[in-house]
């Protein structure tokens, strides 16, 4: 089952590595960047996954519970960063939405 919505994605990155956010009304603690060191970014065009780990509804007519997802980031282009979020539950890696981020103010 698909469904449409939007929502919003925020996350900080901490000094100890890890990373805590929110995806829509989901909030992840205790994430883990990684370097996509197994392909080369030029070929996929990611250059790190951060791994939320499960999350909950992102939003009120989320079909799904509760979910394990990734954050799949590309590399800082002109203060932008694209991004996909990925449904990564068991073996799958599907993409559920594409992202634009931008770094807030320090």
């Amino acid at each position: 089952m698909f469904t449409s919505d939007t929502a919003y994605i925020t996350f900080t990155i901490n000094n100890d590595h890890t990373v805590d956010g929110l995806i829509g009304s989901a909030k992840f603690e205790n994430g883990k960047i990684e370097l996509n060191w197994l392909l080369p970014t030029k070929m996929t065009g990611i250059a790190f996954n951060l791994k939320c780990g499960k999350i909950g509804k992102i939003f009120e007519d989320d079909p799904l519970d509760s979910k394990e997802v990734e954050l799949w980031l590309g590399p800082i282009i002109k203060g932008t960063i694209d991004g996909e979020l990925r449904y990564t539950q068991g073996m799958a890696h599907f993409p559920m939405a594409g992202a634009i981020f931008t770094k807030a103010g320090d």
